[in-house]
């Protein structure tokens, strides 16, 4: 084998050789750490001995005959290389040789003065050993010589002293941080004056780059091997093989050279693996239960083989070293050790965290003190928004011997936690919890979060059974702090359950209490309430933000996704469709537990919200799906009447009645119609009816939408436009009266503000009004469909009014807006609607150039105010007109117009409509 930087000891272990050759004894101390090269060297030198017949005699020391006496003398002599009539006589000597009483033994040394009959022993040996010298050079390699026996050691002294003039090389090979160092015997053979000591180390950077051959991985050799040869040609074998990563062969070396070194070097490199960096000779030493002393001399022969690195406390070189020498441990004795650690960690006052990864990886979690460490690292990864970890470090602990306080503890948390990833999989704990709130076991906050949780899941009577519980048990104070935040919640989600069905009652609206930690939850249930309970905007906005900017950092997993839910479906309901849209990036963003499925599928449905608002259908599916994709439906709960409600609408609107009708496929759960979450359901099945032509059934289901929420008192801000839905099948049917009946109830319900029910009404309420009020009613609705931005219902409204330009006979108007509206539809995806527009189009005799589409693509290069401008001239606004509108002067319109046409490339102003693919919801 080619030995790399060896030079300086090859050439005085052959320098050594050559001597001995011509009669001058000589004694080399090859002194190093663990797997380094020294029983390389001395085979090296043994081959070149080999060359001229010279008798090679070598052994390998081992522990396991430390105690026995002239263990490893015995085995020199039995060497093949040794004459057979020496070998022999060597034998006889020793089995004739037996201990006497004045030979004492102390510490596994003998002491200082040897018996007569012993010292006759080494001398007659050494005479075997001299005899064969005159016959021919005699090599002795003698390895691990710290493992010998105290006997053969002083015989080897004896010997060495010997054959100062003999053709003999003795070569002992030793290990650099043994306690053999500090020994007298080996102390007196290094004083002798032919004894030599060859040092051998690690191998440089470049020595491992040389040894590789210039491997492209030389530098990651080096950093897993520090430079130890053992090491490195095991590496190179396993890279070789599996690529570069320590595998088998590395994992065989590592287990050889920490053996080599001695049993009490292996547990405490996998102590190091164990604490990681965690590791000090302190620690270590209390985790092994040995003298910090002889833990430091360990870590200093790791140290020196290049295994471990103490330039900054104790670690290995390299986390591959580690990872390597815990997969080679067996499970048990690896559990063990994490188990010590955690408890010695504990004791010393470690981060629960890092002592609750020990007692995870233990799988030993009984004891107080474990549970205690346990939860703690859960709650900690809850605040950081790792509820993986969270489940990791509390799974652990629903051991049989866990009981009771503990227990519920450990469920509770479990429970918040899996929430997060899986309801579905949580559910499965609420059962426990149930018992024990029934038992009165669980603290009043568990309480009404288990409420919530059982609502969300839809288990009703349960949940019910609970509620009464809190009231009965509260019945002194009905206006405390968990009574009522219980109540606003159920007037929230289930208002068939609150004692008072309507949110932004006195309830909410009354002081909250400063006593008790309930605050936080009850100030998000109280918002929650004034979000969705008021007619106001300001009020609603107001309220919802109050719960986003919280981001429900503090509050249970499982209720602050709900919560943020819930807000962002009050800005949804109110027309704060920009707001929405900002919140859900934020939340995407910087919510701390926006990485989570339940957050995700959340904001997903949300998104879907608002892409139906502003009829973006083919977004809208998208992102509904992506929302069921994320949650299974078991795991939406009743929650999932929001993105199944969703997905139904935007297929209707695009016209794919097959896929709308897939989810009416699957069983929902009953509770969802106990709930808000089942108005959404509900509409879009209306919805879905009224597209397939059963008027019947659409109304069914608009009026069941009316008879729910008038029960619950959800009138306020409303979370479907029953009203509107329903008017419309009257109106299809022919029962104008009906019809009209509603569309005025609904603008008295919603008041003089704007806002896109007013604008949908107000379209509804042109079509069953007399000719002579249809434009200024649709006027109107144009005008605050436009603001609100809903493309589909403005499209709707720009074709109505289109209708009531023709039939009051200006035609040039009328196809101006037909075109717009067709535009638009083509623009939402909403293919039924579309269809029909480009039929009205055909009907006037309206063409499309040839030449749009490609003018159409200009329309990008048009500033904001250059749009906006171009959205009004093109609806035959004046520039008079538009200047009023925009708050600027007829001049600035003026030179805007020009800059349009001449990007438009067009000359005359009702060219604006022919090519405009444009959005007119962001127009002012």
């Amino acid at each position: 084998m080619w030995l790399f930087e060896r030079e300086q000891q090859l050439c005085t272990l052959h320098g050594s050789l050559r001597e001995s050759c011509e009669g001058t004894g000589r004694v080399v101390l090859l002194r190093g750490p663990s797997g380094c090269g020294k029983t390389t060297l001395m085979q090296e030198v043994m081959q070149t001995a080999s060359t001229f017949d010279a008798a090679c005699l070598e052994i390998v020391c081992s522990r396991d005959e430390q105690l026995v006496p002239f263990g490893a003398a015995r085995e020199l002599f039995r060497n093949a290389a040794l004459p057979d009539a020496l070998a022999a006589s060597a034998t006889n000597i020793l089995a004739n040789w037996s201990p006497t009483e004045n030979c004492s033994e102390q510490d596994g040394e003998f002491g200082e003065f040897l018996d007569a009959a012993t010292v006759s022993v080494f001398d007659e040996l050494c005479r075997i050993m001299l005899a064969c010298a005159e016959r021919t050079t005699v090599v002795i390699g003698i390895d691990d010589v710290h493992h010998a026996d105290a006997l053969s050691v002083r015989f080897f002294r004896y010997l060495a002293l010997r054959t100062r003039a003999a053709q003999v090389l003795f070569m002992l090979g030793e290990l650099s941080t043994s306690n053999w160092m500090y020994s007298r015997p080996r102390s007196e053979i290094e004083r002798m004056p032919h004894a030599r000591t060859v040092a051998v180390g690690p191998l440089s950077p470049a020595g491992v780059s040389c040894l590789s051959g210039g491997a492209r991985h030389s530098n990651l050799l080096w950093a897993v091997s520090g430079g130890n040869p053992l090491l490195a040609h095991a590496l190179l074998r396993d890279f070789d093989r599996s690529g570069p990563r320590p595998g088998t062969d590395f994992a065989q070396a590592l287990v050889s050279c920490l053996g080599r070194m001695g049993l009490e070097a292996l547990r405490l490199a996998c102590a190091l693996a164990v604490l990681g960096a965690q590791a000090s000779t302190a620690l270590l030493a209390r985790l092994l239960d040995v003298d910090i002393e002889q833990a430091a001399l360990i870590v200093e022969a790791m140290n020196s083989a290049g295994v471990a690195d103490t330039s900054d406390g104790v670690r290995f070189r390299h986390f591959g070293v580690g990872e390597v020498l815990l997969g080679y441990l067996p499970s048990a004795a690896k559990a063990q050790l994490h188990h010590r650690a955690a408890r010695v960690l504990y004791e010393c006052g470690s981060s629960v965290t890092t002592v609750a990864g020990h007692v995870v990886k233990s799988g030993w979690a009984y004891g107080p003190w474990a549970i205690e460490v346990l939860t703690s690292a859960a709650d900690r990864a809850m605040l950081d928004g790792r509820a993986q970890a969270a489940v990791e470090f509390l799974e652990p602990a629903l051991q049989p011997g866990v009981q009771g306080r503990d227990r519920r503890k450990v469920v509770v948390g479990l429970v918040h936690a899996l929430w997060q990833l899986d309801p579905e999989r949580a559910a499965r704990h609420l059962g426990e919890l149930v018992v024990a709130a029934g038992r009165g076991q669980l603290p009043r906050a568990d309480l009404v979060e288990l409420v919530r949780l059982l609502l969300w899941k839809g288990r009703l009577d349960e949940a019910a059974s609970l509620v009464a519980q809190i009231r009965q048990a509260t019945s002194q104070r009905p206006n405390g702090p968990v009574v009522r935040e219980t109540e606003l919640w159920l007037g929230c989600v289930y208002p068939s359950l609150a004692e008072v069905r309507r949110p932004g009652n006195r309830l909410a609206q009354s002081r909250i209490p400063s006593e008790s930690g309930m605050g936080g939850a009850l100030s998000v249930a109280t918002a929650l309430s004034e979000a969705l309970g008021n007619m106001s905007t300001r009020r609603a906005l107001s309220g919802a933000e109050q719960v986003l900017r919280r981001g429900c950092r503090n509050s249970p997993a499982g209720s602050s996704a709900e919560s943020v839910l819930l807000a962002l479906l009050a800005l949804v309901y109110a027309g704060e469709i920009d707001s929405a849209q900002v919140w859900c990036d934020k939340l995407s963003g910087e919510a701390i537990h926006a990485r989570t499925p339940l957050w995700q599928a959340v904001i997903a449905a949300i998104r879907a919200e608002i892409a139906l608002y502003r009829g973006e259908f083919a977004d809208a599916a998208e992102f509904a799906e992506a929302a069921l994709a994320r949650l299974t439906r078991d795991g939406w709960g009743v929650a999932v009447g929001v993105p199944l409600g969703c997905l139904v609408m935007a297929n209707v609107r695009m016209g794919r009645l097959a896929e709308a009708a897939e989810p009416f496929g699957v069983v929902v759960p009953d509770a969802l119609f106990s709930s808000r979450y089942g108005l959404h359901y509900l509409f879009a099945r209306g919805q879905y009816h009224l597209a397939a032509g059963e008027e019947h059934a659409s109304l069914s289901d608009f009026l069941t939408c009316r008879d729910l929420m008038q029960s619950w008192g959800l009138e306020r801000q409303a979370p479907v436009q029953w009203r509107l839905a329903a008017a419309e099948v009257w109106y299809i049917q022919g029962n104008r009266g009906q019809a009209r009946r509603l569309a005025r109830e609904q603008l008295m319900h919603l008041g003089p503000a704007g806002s896109r029910a007013r604008g949908v009404a107000l379209r509804l309420l042109a079509a069953v009004e007399d000719a002579s009020r249809r434009l200024p009613l649709l006027t109107e609705s144009v005008e605050l469909l436009e603001s609100c931005g809903d493309r589909f219902e403005l499209a709707r409204a720009v074709a109505e009014l289109s209708q009531a330009h023709q039939e009051s006979g200006r035609y040039a108007r009328a196809r101006i807006e037909l075109l717009q509206a067709a535009h638009l539809a083509e623009r939402c995806g909403a293919q039924p609607l579309h269809r029909e527009l480009l039929a009205s189009c055909i009907d006037l005799g309206i063409t499309l150039s040839e030449a749009m589409p490609e003018k159409a693509k200009r329309w990008s290069l048009l500033t904001d105010a250059e749009q906006r401008v171009a959205a009004l001239a093109s609806r035959g606004y004046t520039n008079r007109e538009i200047a009023k509108r925009l708050f600027v002067t007829p001049s600035t319109v003026e030179q805007h117009l020009t800059r349009v046409y001449r990007k438009l490339t067009i000359k005359r102003r009702k060219d604006l409509a022919t090519i405009l693919r444009l959005d007119l919801a962001n127009t002012a």
